[in-house]
């Protein structure tokens, strides 16, 4: 199902949302993001079903700590592929998560999810490669993301 969701087409895309938390140690507040399809509501809850089981998501739960963008389906695509490599890389998710990315689909036939545990190592080349991909005059998604970023590694 993993290929599937991280391959999905525009088309597929345009009833899609996805949420990008901070799983690591806090000493201050890291926002989650949370981007959707133009158009597209996004739910906090369409996230459950897909993501662990632990109690890790506790920003996700409190609405002032979301950081929320909306991207047409072929930016969404664009970003999609532009972490693919990373999220599919070798030792990925190895060692102590500090990422979660999660991404949901909705179709006439049901919803389809994935989530993606990402570590310490790995998260600097995720952001730098998803902000990259966002089109140019995405400037929320930009500021939302570079927030994160800088939240999640403070000082480098």
């Amino acid at each position: 199902m993993a290929a599937k969701i991280i391959n999905s087409s525009e088309w597929q895309l345009t009833r899609a949302q996805a949420k990008l938390t901070y799983l690591g140690e806090q000493t201050g507040m890291v926002k989650t993001v949370v981007f959707s399809s133009e158009g597209f509501s996004p739910s906090m809850e369409r996230f459950v079903e897909f993501q662990g089981p632990d109690d890790a998501y506790s920003n996700d739960n409190v609405p002032e700590n979301i950081l929320p963008f909306s991207v047409a389906p072929k930016e969404f695509r664009q970003l999609l592929q532009a972490v693919r490599a990373i999220l599919s890389g070798e030792g990925v998710g190895d060692g102590p998560e500090f990422l979660s990315f999660c991404v949901v689909c909705e179709t006439d036939l049901g919803t389809s999810g994935e989530e993606y545990r990402i570590n310490y190592g790995h998260g600097g080349a995720f952001y730098e490669a998803i902000i990259g991909a966002l089109f140019p005059a995405n400037e929320t998604g930009r500021k939302a993301l570079q927030t994160q970023y800088r939240n999640a590694y403070p000082g480098e």
